[in-house]
């Protein structure tokens, strides 16, 4: 099936509002124009949903090719360090995106450690809080990794969120030319309420994305004002002085694409020092 043209740009700015700065991938463009876009839109949105579909009915960790980074879902300090140790036993090799976790870099590096302590270095770990909800998670991150090179990645979420998080990221991360290898469901006993209702609810909102530029971001600032209060902390709008908020202006200076990239670089450099062959991208 093919999939529909990458981005240029990021929807980066705060999920607080709908930002302007949003990459909007219309069908009315060149190839997507005409009966013959529609066609392929929705042999695009089929394929997306039949392979997220198949994916349940078989070992969902069971690699497609060779992840470049591996992205947690955050929500739950358990499972992001259950997450990180899974990813330095697997993947020791590849660098790990938190997307708006509770879990801090610390945690997740001794997490690493606990593992590697008598194998090779812990990988770089990144962490961005931009996303506010499930669909933000991806819409957040895909330019950033397109950007990199980054064609392929592994996902580490609730074992009761898999589901949601793949169809989402499918679809999403599909449009900026980034495949999902695997997706680990993390068995972190949280008690979550997943719904038909809401893996169609944020369907569509990834289709909106794909195909229009807008998710609905804007709706967050009444749903979930907390997790919106937070990311605008990160973005710098409301930098707070408390301990709690230590770091973040550091952190949230440089673009999550050119940290990516710099986490790349330096794994490479080391796989080269250590005479491992290849690259991360």
């Amino acid at each position: 099936a093919t999939s529909p043209p990458a981005s240029s740009s990021a929807a980066s700015g705060s999920p607080a509002t709908c930002s302007k700065d949003e990459e909007m991938i219309t069908i009315f463009s060149n190839e997507w124009a005409g009966p013959m876009g529609w066609i392929r839109v929705v042999r695009f949105l089929w394929h997306q949903v039949l392979r997220t579909l198949m994916a349940s009915d078989r070992s969902n960790e069971q690699l497609q090719e060779r992840p470049q980074l591996a992205l947690i879902l955050g929500g739950c300090e358990r499972r992001e360090l259950l997450a990180a140790d899974w990813f330095a036993k697997k993947f020791p090799e590849i660098p790990i995106l938190l997307s708006s976790g509770a879990a801090s870099q610390d945690q997740l590096v001794l997490a690493q450690s606990i593992y590697n302590s008598t194998e090779c270095s812990t990988a770089p770990v990144l962490i961005d809080c931009s996303a506010v909800d499930t669909v933000t998670n991806f819409t957040t991150t895909a330019h950033a990794l397109r950007k990199c090179g980054i064609s392929s990645v592994v996902i580490a979420t609730a074992r009761e969120h898999s589901f949601r998080a793949e169809l989402v990221g499918r679809i999403i991360l599909a449009s900026h030319g980034v495949k999902i290898a695997a997706v680990h469901p993390v068995q972190s006993a949280e008690r979550l309420h997943e719904s038909r209702v809401r893996a169609l609810r944020d369907l569509v909102r990834a289709v909106l994305f794909v195909f229009c530029g807008v998710h609905f971001g804007c709706l967050n600032s009444l749903l979930h004002p907390q997790r919106v209060a937070a990311a605008n902390r990160w973005h710098g709008a409301k930098l707070q002085t408390s301990a709690g908020y230590a770091g973040i202006r550091q952190s949230s200076q440089k673009p999550l694409a050119v940290r990516i990239r710099s986490a790349t670089d330096a794994l490479n450099a080391q796989r080269c020092t250590t005479g491992h062959r290849g690259n991360i991208s």
